[in-house]
């Protein structure tokens, strides 16, 4: 820790540089805590309820990666007890439960478990496992999976805590946690198939060691065959994804399809359409994102745009007159 208490102070350059540090210290807490809460108009408390619940999703993703899309209209909840809320909260505290149990067992490690032969002269003969050899291998994997689980955990911290984003959920915000999911599921499942088979094997001992060579044959191709299966699914899907992710308009239609209610979509696939050169279409959806919501100042600026494009002047002179008392309002503010 004392090590790394340099590296750690070098952190406060970002934040001080964005709060400016002349002000009396009152001001500089109010300047922090507006600095860190972003554009969003959820609070810190209703922003962290609904991480909850995002979580959940993130988890749920990683095992069945099933109607993603690149900008969520994501449902908002105010309260933690609400069904989707508290249910999530429930499944995320046994998930986080679990790796403080594994983490404390992980810890009754046989001690010493390495003790070594030697001869009459000091020479080292060998060094052998004292203890029960299965009872360590599962300390280890009772850590290797508590470390996953705390991984993914602490990683989502700085956007899925008590900072406001602008955004309650994006899939890229998974990625560098997911690593731990990896992890620990991985151990997991390695660790069962080994520990069963070591158990079969010593039910088989009073067989013939035809029979016991057959079940290890047929678990390591039972295992073998639901990899490949796995593999082979995900691989499909992560294809189809891909073919969605081809160019922008592709993608643009995925989340208008997805995301029908947000402003934002409509201006994002309207702007594709425009660069596409089908201007009819962009302004379709120009006009839904303003409907959606009227004070989006992208989406009037690029109607001005579009319409002076056609030649349409006079209808694009008001949206672009919109667009700059919007902005005055906002600077104002």
């Amino acid at each position: 820790i004392l090590y790394l208490i340099p590296f750690m102070l070098t952190m406060l350059i970002i934040p001080l540089t964005l709060i400016g540090i002349d002000k009396p210290a009152g001001g500089l807490v109010d300047d922090v805590g507006e600095t860190i809460k972003g554009n969003t108009p959820l609070s810190r408390q209703a922003y962290l309820i609904n991480e909850f619940r995002v979580i959940f999703t993130y988890l749920r993703l990683l095992f069945f990666p099933v109607n993603q899309n690149l900008d969520y209209d994501y449902p908002v909840y105010r309260s933690v007890f609400n069904p989707p809320v508290f249910l999530s909260l429930l499944f995320l505290l046994s998930i986080f439960g679990l790796a403080v149990y594994l983490f404390y067992r992980s810890r009754y490690t046989i001690h010493d478990t390495r003790f070594t032969i030697h001869d009459k002269n000091n020479t080292l003969l060998r060094r052998e496992l004292k203890g029960d050899n299965v009872h360590h291998a599962s300390c280890i994997m009772y850590r290797f999976v508590a470390f996953g689980i705390f991984w993914f955990f602490i990683n989502l911290l700085p956007e899925s805590s008590l900072i406001p984003l602008n955004n309650v959920i994006f899939e890229h915000r998974v990625y560098l946690p997911s690593v731990g999911v990896v992890i620990a599921f991985g151990t997991a499942l390695f660790g069962v198939i080994q520990r069963r088979g070591g158990s079969a094997t010593v039910r088989q001992n009073d067989r013939t060691s035809g029979q016991s060579s057959s079940f290890s044959f047929l678990s390591i191709a039972l295992s073998l065959y639901s990899s490949v299966a796995l593999i082979g699914v995900l691989s499909i899907a992560a294809y189809q994804r891909n073919t969605i992710w081809k160019d922008e308009v592709s993608l643009c239609e995925d989340m208008v399809m997805k995301s029908p209610k947000k402003a934002r979509v409509h201006n994002n696939v309207g702007l594709a359409y425009q660069l596409k050169g089908w201007d009819d279409r962009a302004i379709e959806h120009y006009q839904m994102a303003i409907n959606l919501d009227p004070e989006y100042i992208t989406a009037h600026y690029n109607l001005f745009t579009v319409y002076a494009n056609k030649g349409w002047a006079n209808k694009g002179k008001e949206h672009l007159d919109i667009a700059r008392r919007l902005m005055r309002h906002q600077r104002g503010k």
